[in-house]
């Protein structure tokens, strides 16, 4: 072979494995962010797996995304309520920060929040959102063992 097929061999293998290795490093870069982003969804994580709770839970570019599945309506169709919350972790001013909102999908009705750097606070907003939608729409049941957290005693 010359010279020349030599070095366009060498210089695209180059190229190739340069991009494998950039691709390497934006997985890593992600999956580090999505690590430090759970943190702002992280006791909501743990409830749900204590409740024994089915849920998603995506890396979507270093952003924690966990969907479930918390009732059924009694309505036509399987009209279903999901909660969606949604963890984010950055720098600022050289602190971690954790932030995290919620989006709530009941058919017809969907809800999104602001954004919380408190996570109690999180839960407690879409606990009572849940409780004003089912003022106005009739349950037909829990799903994934939230009858336990919205029980009427």
């Amino acid at each position: 072979m010359s010279d020349l097929a030599n070095t366009i061999i060498q210089n695209t293998s180059l190229f190739y494995y340069q991009k494998e290795q950039d691709a390497i490093a934006e997985y890593e870069f992600y999956q580090d962010l999505f690590t430090k982003s759970l943190n702002g969804i992280q006791v909501n994580l743990e409830m749900f797996d204590e409740l024994g709770a089915f849920y998603i839970l995506n890396n979507d570019k270093g952003k924690a995304i966990l969907s479930t599945e918390v009732l059924l309506f009694n309505e036509d169709g399987e009209v279903k309520l999901i909660l969606t919350l949604f963890g984010e972790y950055k720098e600022e001013e050289g602190f971690d920060k954790y932030y995290s909102h919620y989006m709530i999908d009941a058919g017809l009705d969907t809800t999104t929040s602001r954004i919380y750097d408190n996570e109690q606070d999180l839960s407690i907003d879409y606990s009572n959102e849940i409780l004003t939608i089912l003022e106005t729409r009739e349950l037909k049941e829990f799903l994934n063992n939230f009858d336990t957290l919205y029980e009427q005693k």
